[in-house]
């Protein structure tokens, strides 16, 4: 069996990564990951999957390294990360209520033993319904989202924040979009069943 690493922290992308019931390990690498002048939402995501899946890979020798990040964009152009304080998470939301947001994921999954890269880049939308401040608040009571991009944790109570939800993958919206992910670590001869 293949040694398989997760360069991520996230313990969002760890749980999705579980499900494919493999064994892997996950290191958390540390890169800088603010946006550069004039890099694209997409250009910006890429980048980041692969420096962490770089920068990972650089110390092992044989194994699939699995990387990714993800933001979010409204109307196009607005940047939305991980809020990391209660404060910030209701500002966000504030400004996501009624809106469709783009959750977009750039995916590196790099075999160090074939030297072999792939890139993967998916995007959801989300549309937000109305919520009110008591409705926010009420939200980041109950549950843990500052972590995540645009305060949403879909996957939990955060489903209730949304009208609806286009995407071809819903794993994508928590982090990491599994289908590409089987499809890709079987491609490099690693079958998950």
């Amino acid at each position: 069996m293949r040694n398989i690493i997760l360069a991520s922290g996230s313990r969002h992308r760890k749980m999705l990564l579980e499900r494919l019931q493999l064994p892997f390990t996950q290191i958390s690498p540390d890169i800088d990951e603010s946006k550069r002048p004039n890099e694209s939402v997409q250009e910006y995501v890429r980048r980041l999957a692969q420096e962490k899946c770089h920068v990972v890979a650089k110390t092992q020798a044989d194994a699939i390294v699995i990387a990714g990040d993800q933001t979010v964009t409204v109307n196009g152009h607005d940047i939305v990360g991980k809020p990391h304080t209660r404060e910030n998470a209701m500002k966000m939301l504030a400004s996501l209520s009624g809106q469709c947001a783009r959750f977009i994921n750039g995916i590196c999954i790099y075999d160090t033993r074939q030297q072999i890269e792939t890139l993967i880049e998916d995007e959801t939308q989300v549309y937000f319904r109305t919520l009110t401040q008591a409705e926010i608040a009420q939200y980041l009571s109950k549950e843990d989202a500052l972590d995540c991009a645009g305060a949403l944790r879909s996957e939990c109570l955060g489903i209730a924040l949304c009208e609806r939800i286009v995407s071809q993958d819903p794993t994508s919206l928590v982090g990491l979009p599994l289908t590409q992910v089987v499809k890709t670590l079987k491609r490099l001869g690693l079958a998950v069943i």
